[in-house]
């Protein structure tokens, strides 16, 4: 049984928003959907030479290399503001991506520090982000700009492979949000929904880091190594994309997960955070210049600046959704039925015995009229 409730807040926890630069040498995220726990599959097949070396050499930095390369992915944020105010820099944070190498994110739970609440609703009340692509591109067919991922702070790294709103160049993309929760039963009850916060694995936030997880122990305990395209158990060696047998392994794993219909035990939470998204978009800039990007378009040869992204994400209503699910009958309500049940069986036992009692009585009395008379 579901119960659905709507509460007015006076704030509402703002979400984390990772923030990926498109790479247009490959393509977009896979996601297999199969009978029992969604599979993520591997991004081997996409893997290129050059991604490969760059993952390796990511993957061997030291900390102050990385926070050189994080400072430099940083300067394509060319303006950040939370409710009128300058972002700050423990607001913001990086992490590497496969696919789209270095992308930022805004607002992610880091150990003890709260995510950052708001009070107000309406455009300009929540997170306000320029970013400067500096690029020059000059095939209409490429998918161009940049990826928005939206999630509840207590999800960890926000992942673009699983979802993510794509925002085209020299647009101004306007994301109103609702949010909305669910509250899932545990064990015995259908969904047996787990609390991934209480599990004991700090690296495991969510069902699809479980998932992410459970692949990547079976790569190496079925292959010896891990493989490099799941940033999962970051102490284990890499798989060597150049030898065929420790990838024909990898294939052979994930082969044997998608048809046995996974042998990963992960349920939903049993208690989530989504939010409902309303997009709307404008241009950045002056019809003039849009002419002159359609006549580009149109001829494909000649090159145009695409240079900026404007996102403006805020809630449009500090009204929180929850869909709760509930017993049909909980402890309390059981017993009460049980006890009814009890009682109008004894009830009627009683009701019963006296009128036996009754009968027996007027049947013996008759007997004793007939063969006794007085």
């Amino acid at each position: 049984m579901i119960d659905i409730r709507v509460y007015q807040q006076k704030t509402l926890e703002f979400p984390t928003v990772g923030i990926c630069k498109l790479n247009r040498n490959v393509k977009e995220s896979v996601l297999r959907e199969i009978i029992g726990t969604a599979l993520l599959l591997s991004e081997r097949k996409y893997l290129t030479q050059d991604s490969m070396h760059k993952l390796l050499e990511y993957s061997e930095m030291s900390d102050e290399r990385r926070l050189a390369l994080a400072e430099e992915t940083g300067k394509f944020l060319e303006e950040c503001s939370f409710n009128g105010q300058n972002c700050t820099s423990h607001q913001l944070g990086y992490f590497f991506h496969l696919r789209y190498e270095m992308c930022i994110t805004f607002n992610k739970k880091i150990s003890r520090n709260k995510p950052l609440q708001i009070s107000e609703t309406g455009s300009g009340t929540g997170l306000i982000v320029k970013l400067k692509l500096s690029r020059v591109y000059s095939n209409a067919n490429q998918t161009e700009g940049v990826k928005i991922i939206i999630q509840n702070p207590n999800e960890g790294e926000p992942d673009p492979k699983i979802r993510g709103i794509i925002l085209s160049p020299n647009y101004e993309t306007l994301i109103s949000l609702k949010q909305t929760a669910h509250q899932r039963l545990p064990q015995p009850y259908e969904d047996k929904c787990l609390d991934y916060r209480t599990r004991g694995d700090p690296s495991i936030k969510s069902k699809w880091d479980c998932i992410t997880a459970c692949i990547q122990q079976q790569n190496i305990l079925k292959c010896g190594c891990r493989d490099p395209t799941i940033m999962m158990m970051k102490n284990q060696k890499f798989c060597n994309m150049a030898n065929e047998t420790e990838t024909s392994c990898l294939d052979d794993v994930e082969k044997a997960m998608s048809n046995n219909k996974s042998t990963c035990d992960c349920p939903e939470p049993c208690y989530s955070i989504n939010y409902k998204e309303k997009i709307s978009r404008s241009l950045l800039f002056t019809s003039k210049i849009a002419k002159r990007l359609h006549m580009n378009i149109r001829k494909e040869s000649i090159p145009f600046q695409i240079n900026s992204v404007r996102a403006n994400i805020f809630y449009s209503s500090l009204e929180r959704q929850i869909f709760e699910q509930r017993p049909k009958l909980d402890t309390v309500e059981f017993l009460s039925f049980l006890g009814n049940q009890l009682g109008l069986w004894l009830g009627l036992n009683l009701f019963v015995l006296f009128e036996l009692l009754e009968k027996m009585t007027i049947t013996i009395n008759l007997l004793k009229g007939y063969f006794f008379p007085s």
